[in-house]
């Protein structure tokens, strides 16, 4: 065996092994012989990869920031023996570990420093860009390009940021075109993620993320050893929950164990989503109890991170009471000893966001992420109003640009409900609509919530008072949410049950078309062997499964017999029914559609759901994936959902 494959092997164990002071031992011992070799009278430019990827993998591993930043100068710094022909090896690793040290959220290197870093990778880059011939290093580095620009373009003006994300683009697009190597896919997937958030669309919106999720779920980006975790991320950060839960237990065989168990709380955090979504009791304890145990190992394995911790918690309060969460809790301070709430809460509340982990704190604890859903955990399970409010309050000053902690303590001011928290939970809720992401919509109830007790009839965004006017115009079409609003809220105080319908059907493809995939409006559909034509309101295509679609807007329920005529609609193999009725289903109606599902799957949907993806409290992504899994897990055809907006 050769120095080289010695070094390799004791860094891929140190990433497979769960026990923190194996790994750290197997990773310092590369490091070692790396920087042994290198001041060799026979050094090689593998020998300082090599040892950049132990600094790293340790760095990764510690829980100190300072230790950390140490860790990542000295990955740097192994980066020394590089001769003419492998210096594009050089170029590409530098850019590679600038941007793996400037997001790292938990090291304490600080911010200018980093900017620093990036404009020097940058630079580096760009002169090798323009002197090398050869178009496989060319593409490596336009790819390497890229990710630096992705991070220099946090935290600018949006036309900025949008200005230099779509030089990131053009660079990744670029690279492409020269190579089709896995990382390259992964860098134009995260591009084209970056740039949805900035679309003036909705449409703009959803082809982008379209297209980002194209390119994570190719085959080559699945096979590369960040592609997975990076689909994984994509899903929770964009809101599905499910897809989250279903992707991130397929990386349990990876060979980066560390990675997975430092990532794990992707996972937790989404199977609790699944239960604050009223997802079916059987697929939400699969989940859960899946994700406790990898938290278990993870928190055994030294991957504490305050978001991991929390996660296990939550859980444990689900499943076994309060007692149980508090107990897992006590890994916030492990070095602590007993966990006291009254001593955290003043710690939390005072102390500079840099004291937080030199006295013992997890890593991550003054995320916003972190204590928002601390905050969370606080109100649902330990009923401390005072912990609550100090927690949110503390996560929104850590962060003023998080929707999710500014939606937290706005709803936690509205249903406190004294005048002047109001006034607040408005300032607050405003600020939460401006930072939001298109996908993120629990600030949609909070506000509708709010105008209740003001006493108006405030809607979700403004401008929308002209629904009580021109009742009968008709729908064209929309490329946001807003319009489809618009349009559904004149339908609501029309009497024409005929003009509703119709309507109807055009707001459900224009729904479907910012949710899903292929769609195709109201058309007929001929059946000339039995002599029969039908009418189609909407055909959709989600997540690989067909849906006809029935819609209707009448006073009454739909009958048994309606749904046998609509299953009559459903002829082809491997094409459901969506039948969406705003007044709701009679029992037999529903006992009918029971009787069918060996037959042909058909989904009810009633005018309360259709409410809530209209009025943007629930994606119409959500709720069709919901009733699907519940259909496909118990058979049932009429899974009620509604939301708990709650982001624990």
């Amino acid at each position: 065996m050769t120095v080289t494959d010695e070094i390799q092997q004791l860094i891929s164990a140190g990433r497979f092994e769960y026990s923190l002071e194996k790994s750290n031992r197997y990773l310092r011992k590369a490091a070692e012989l790396a920087q042994d070799s290198i001041r060799s009278s026979v050094p090689n430019y593998l020998f300082c990869l090599l040892g950049k990827e132990a600094y790293k993998e340790l760095a990764l591993n510690d829980t100190r920031p300072s230790n950390r930043t140490n860790l990542w100068l000295r990955s740097i710094g192994a980066l020394t023996w590089f001769e003419a022909p492998e210096y594009h090896q050089y170029v590409s690793s530098y850019a590679e570990l600038a941007v793996d040290i400037c997001q790292d959220p938990f090291s304490d290197y600080p911010i200018p420093k980093r900017y620093a870093l990036l404009k020097q990778a940058k630079n580096a880059i760009n002169k090798f860009i323009n002197e090398t011939k050869d178009d496989e290093y060319k593409a490596i580095c336009l790819v390497r390009k890229s990710a630096i620009m992705r991070l220099q373009a946090i935290g600018l003006p949006t036309e900025d940021r949008f200005q230099l994300l779509s030089e990131a683009s053009r660079c990744s697009s670029k690279a492409r075109g020269l190579s089709q190597h896995a990382a390259i896919l992964l860098e134009c997937a995260l591009v084209e993620w970056a740039l949805a958030r900035l679309q003036k669309n909705d449409n703009k919106y959803v082809e982008k993320l379209q297209s980002a999720e194209k390119l994570l779920s190719l085959d080559v980006v699945k096979n590369y050893d960040l592609g997975p975790f990076a689909l994984s991320r994509f899903y929770r950060l964009t809101y599905r929950y499910f897809d989250a839960c279903v992707t991130y237990p397929q990386l349990i065989e990876s060979t980066n164990r560390r990675r997975l168990l430092r990532e794990v709380y992707i996972y937790a955090e989404s199977a609790i989503q699944l239960s604050n979504l009223h997802y079916p009791s059987i697929m939400v304890e699969e989940h859960l109890n899946k994700a406790m145990n990898i938290l278990e190992i993870a928190l055994s394995s030294g991957c504490k991170s305050a978001r991991a911790v929390i996660a296990l918690a939550y859980i444990r309060c689900l499943k076994g009471g309060v007692t149980a969460g508090i107990t897992a809790l006590a890994e916030l301070t492990p070095e602590r000893g007993e966990f006291l709430w009254d001593q955290v809460l003043t710690m939390l509340s005072d102390a500079k966001e840099s004291d937080l982990p030199t006295q013992g704190f997890a890593l991550g604890i003054t995320e916003s992420s972190s204590l928002t859903r601390l905050g969370t955990l606080a109100h649902k399970f330990l009923k401390n109003i005072e912990l609550t409010e100090a927690l949110y309050r503390t996560a929104v000053r850590m962060d003023p640009h998080d929707p999710i902690a500014q939606t937290n303590l706005a709803r936690f001011l509205v249903r406190r409900g004294e005048p002047a928290d109001l006034r607040e939970a408005r300032r607050v809720i405003q600020l939460a609509q401006t930072f939001a992401d298109r996908r993120f919509s629990w600030w949609r109830p909070v506000l509708m919530e709010l105008g209740k007790h003001e006493g108006d009839k405030l809607t979700p965004t403004g401008g929308e008072s002209e629904s009580a006017t021109n009742e009968r115009r008709s729908f064209r079409g929309a490329n946001n949410l807003r319009q489809i609003r618009q349009h559904y809220n004149r339908l609501k105080i029309c009497k024409d049950e005929q003009y509703r319908g119709f309507e109807l059907e055009r707001l459900i493809y224009a729904i479907s078309l910012l949710s899903c995939g292929f769609q195709r409006p109201s058309y007929r559909m001929e059946r000339p062997l039995v002599g029969k034509i039908h009418q189609i309101d909407t055909h959709i295509e989600h997540r690989g499964r067909s849906y006809r679609c029935e819609c209707k807007w009448k006073k009454e329920k739909v009958s048994y017999g309606d749904i046998v005529t609509f299953s009559d609609k459903i002829d082809v193999v491997g094409v459901a029914g969506l039948f969406i009725s705003m007044s709701g289903f009679a029992e037999t109606a529903v006992n009918k559609s029971k009787e069918l599902r060996l037959r042909v799957a058909i989904i009810l949907i009633d005018g309360e759901e259709v409410d809530l993806v209209m009025t943007g409290a629930l994606h119409f992504d959500d709720l069709l994936n919901a009733k699907r899994r519940a259909f496909d897990s118990s058979s049932e055809t009429y899974y009620r959902v509604s939301v708990s907006p709650v982001d624990g």
